[in-house]
Formats: structure tokens, sequence, C-alpha cells
């Protein structure tokens, strides 16, 4: 590490204990975790993929792969100074990790056009919505989010003037992609920004590729890829040098203007306050700042400018979803409401995943408020049934269906795959498009995600936290803690991906820094 990074904002002193405590509060869910998708995934739970039975040897694996690479690192540092990541420089990192994001992309593009496909569930309808909004209007009128989601449809098919569905398709497939590789770019530029190691930078950019931006979620024209970008470009706003006030300001901004597309992405909104008003705290309670009229009058220019940033999302998102609805009847009141997705998410059949009686049983109300009462109703009942032993029961196996797969469910949702375009073969049995049988991908996914968890349990050993560190384990955390609450399913973790590996990053390197206290200097 630079010495110059030592007294740097970025670095916070060991004595601030509300890093300590959230980041302690946060592993300790995320060992759990990781804890019984090792050693639980071969029992029953729903959306069970068949690899996830081994996790327990995908975790063996993945470990002789993390020591493998040390043993790199270590052996690196006997060669020439001009081969180590720290004697780069700043412009060449920058410059290489841009032409393979590029060089990525397009062979991603390449995939989409040779192995694209069409399918039939929410992705497949919110395409169709674009061309025929009025069969669609009930269905919108019970899930109102998506609305953005088609209104960023509708701009694209009149940006380029697309008159056939199939056309818009593979362009918002495109397109889909081109985000999910600028959240790979993002991930590695915020890796280097709280880590200010290039090692750490490429291992997150390869990682990033392999995992994500390769990933067949480029396939399906869905929230999950177009909403992945929120997340990690509010975690890269807040790991930079800008002043506080503006850095909170746009990150309140990205973050409410993504829930439009994905409402999970308010989670990182919800880490951040969190981390900041315990930093407030952890001065008052110091006596370090004293709330004189200067100092107020600061504070509460920061929370006006948030507030407006926030706001004018809003106001951007409102609009966004007012276009897409101008040739439907939208009716408001027969929305569901966070109650539907709670009574939902403690159903034992179906294990907290989607259940059509649960919609049914929700769509009997014609009152909103009626509707949310008999619904909360309902999920008292099941947890009253249930009791403390069913609702940890149900509670772990709603965690195995969430975190057990790589894949992000990937082909098992409803009818996958309805009419197949593309006509490489090669790319298509990597991905086993067409059928739903392990294929080349699910196997190197089920590795790479118990890598990823296996890493991020090794922040244990880490002793550089900083803000965007425990941000990122925060938000993780409250994602699983919404997936342990409302509806679970491991396509819900898709968008939180590049966080993923922002943790196991500075797991492995933090345990690298740790056996290297025990043989010798790691070369950061």
């Amino acid at each position: 590490m630079h010495t110059s990074l030592i007294h740097s904002n970025h670095f916070y002193p060991a004595g601030k204990w509300y890093l300590s405590i959230w980041n302690t509060v946060s592993l300790l869910f995320l060992s759990f975790v990781f804890v019984i998708v090792l050693f639980l995934s071969n029992t029953q739970y729903a959306a069970k993929q068949q690899l996830a039975e081994h996790n327990f040897i995908f975790a063996i694996i993945g470990a002789l792969i993390g020591i493998g690479s040390y043993v790199i690192c270590r052996f690196s540092a006997h060669l020439p100074a001009v081969l180590h990541g720290h004697c780069l420089e700043k412009v060449t990192f920058y410059t290489s990790i841009c032409i393979f994001s590029i060089a990525a992309l397009l062979t991603q593009q390449h995939n989409i056009a040779g192995a694209w496909f069409i399918t039939d569930w929410d992705a497949g309808q919110a395409v169709d919505a674009v061309f025929n909004p009025s069969q669609y209007e009930w269905l919108y009128s019970y899930y109102p989010n998506n609305l953005f989601l088609i209104s960023i449809f509708r701009f694209l098919r009149a940006l380029f003037t697309i008159q056939d569905f199939d056309t818009l398709y593979l362009l918002i497939l495109e397109v889909g992609a081109v985000i999910i590789s600028v959240s790979g770019l993002l991930v590695t530029l915020t890796a280097y920004n709280i880590s200010h190691s290039f090692k750490a930078g490429y291992c997150t950019f390869i990682l990033v590729t392999a995992f994500i931006v390769f990933s067949p979620q480029a396939f399906i024209p869905y929230t999950d890829s177009y909403g992945m970008l929120a997340p990690v470009l509010a975690v890269y706003l807040y790991s930079s040098r800008i002043s506080a006030p503006i850095k909170i300001s746009l990150v309140g901004f990205v973050a409410v203007l993504g829930s439009f597309i994905k409402p999970n992405a308010i989670i990182v909104l919800i880490a951040v306050i969190i981390i900041e008003s315990s930093k407030f705290l952890s001065k008052i309670i110091k006596t370090e700042i004293s709330l004189q009229f200067q100092d107020l009058r600061k504070y509460v220019a920061a929370f006006v400018l948030f507030v407006l940033f926030a706001t004018f999302a809003c106001c951007i998102g409102n609009s966004c979803k007012t276009f897409a609805a101008k040739d439907m009847t939208i009716r408001k009141e027969w929305s569901m409401s966070p109650a539907h997705y709670l009574m939902m998410g403690w159903n034992s059949e179906s294990g907290g995943g989607y259940n059509q009686e649960d919609v049914n049983y929700s769509l009997s109300f014609s009152n909103p408020e009626e509707r949310k009462q008999g619904d909360l109703k309902v999920f008292r009942d099941r947890i009253n049934d249930l009791g403390p032993f069913g609702v940890v029961k149900l509670g772990t196996k709603k965690l195995l269906s969430s975190f057990a797969d790589g894949s992000g469910s990937w082909r098992m949702e409803g009818s996958f795959f309805v009419s197949i375009k593309g006509t490489n073969e090669v790319v298509k049995s990597y991905y086993g498009i067409g059928n739903h049988r392990p294929c080349g991908y699910t196997f190197v996914a089920q590795l790479f995600w118990v890598f990823i968890l296996l890493g991020i349990v090794f922040q244990w050993f880490d002793k550089e936290l900083t803000p965007t560190k425990c941000a990122v384990n925060l938000t993780l955390l409250g994602q699983g803690l919404f997936l342990l609450l409302f509806e679970c399913r491991a396509r819900y973790l898709v968008q939180f991906w590049p966080l993923f590996v922002l943790a196991t990053i500075s797991g492995w390197k933090a345990l690298y820094q740790y056996l290297d206290r025990r043989v010798g200097r790691y070369d950061s």
C-alpha cells in the first residue's frame, strides 16, 4: 500500500466502531449463508438446480484455485519489478481495462447474435407490450414497477425506428449486454478505488468478465440486466474522491432512479445512509464537531441537495412510467402491495417462491386496503402455523433457494425457449439453449459462485475496512434479508452480482495478506 494513502479519507482508522459493527453483522449473515450453501444444498428447497448438490466439491476446487493464485502472486514477487501491478502506470491500467472490456463486449455481442432466443414469461411480455400495450393493461396494473423498463424499450424502438418485434427484441438484448459490460468496468474501477491495487483491479476484471459479462443474463431482455448498472454505479460514486454532499446526492439520484427498474436498488442507498448516519453520530459522541450555526447550515444544505437529487430522480422515473403507459389504462388500485410478496414469501408449499394461488387470492380483493389486510392476515396465520422451528426451517430453505445456485435460476422461468433464433451451435450448446440439462455454463457458473461466496467469508481477515467495503457488505446483507422476508429466487441476486465480486476480491486479498504475514511480504 502506498504510504500516502494511510491518511487518506478512503482508509478509516480501526477505531471507527460503526464500520466494525455493521461489517461484523453483515459478515455473520453472509458466513451463515455460505455454511448452509456448503452443507445443506443437497436438501430439498424451491427452484433447486442439480449442480448445487455438489457445492462442497466446488468449494474445494475454488479453494485450490485461490491458493494457487496466492502461489502465483508469491512467485511474481521474484520477477522483474516492471511486471508488478503497482509499478504499472495508472493510465496503462485504465487503458488496458477499457480495451479488454470492449473486446469482451464484442465477444458477447457475437454470442448473442449466434444464439439468441425469444422467451414468453415476464421478459418476453415486456417487449411485446411495446407493440401491443392494450393487451397488458391488467398485468402492469398489478405490477406497475415494470412500466419504467417498458419506457426504455419504447425509447429504443423510437430512436431506431423499429417496426417489428424480432428486431427490437435483439436490440434490447444488445443494449442489455452493453449495460452488463459497463457494470463490469465500473466494478473493476471500484475495486481499484477501494484497494489501490492494480492486481486487485485486474483480478476483479477477470472474475467479473468470466462470471457476469459472459453470463447468459445478456440473453434475457429484462430487469436483471438493465437493473445491474444502478447499484454498481452508486457504489462506484461512493468510492470516489468527490466531496461528501455531492457524492451522497449522486448516490441517492442513481439508487432512486434505479429503483424504478428494480426496487431493490434502493438497498444500496439505505446502506450508505446507515454508514453516513453512524459516522455523524460517532462524531457527535466523540465531540469532534459542535453543532454551531455554520455546522448546522452545512448539514442542512447537504440534506437539501440530497432531497433535490432524489426528487429529480423520482420525477424522471414517474415521467418515464407515464410515457410507457400512454396507451394503457393503468388501474392503480389493482397494484400489489409489499404485503402480497410478504404473504407469498412464507408459503411453505412453494418454499417462499412464486405461487399462483397466492396471486389469485390477492386478486380476489378489489379494494387495495382490503387486499393488503387480507394478505397480512394470511402472512400472520402462516407464521403462527409454522411456529419458531418451522420459521427457521423455511427461512433456511429460502436462503438456499436464493444463494445455492450460481446461474441465477438460468432456464427455470416459465416456457423459457419459445423460439430459438440463433444458429451458432457451439454457443447454444455451452449455454444449454434449447434444453434444461446441465451444460458447460452451469458448471462454470457454479464454480465461480462458490468461489465468490468463499472469498466473501475471508473478509474476516481484512484489516483495511473502508466505508465502501462496508456499504457493499451491508447491501448484500440487505438483499439477503429482503429475500428472506419476501418472495425469493436466485434470479433476484443477479442485479447484485457485481457487488458480490467486489466483496470476494476484498476477501481473497485479505487472506493473501494474512498468509503473507506468516511467510513473507505480500505485494498488494
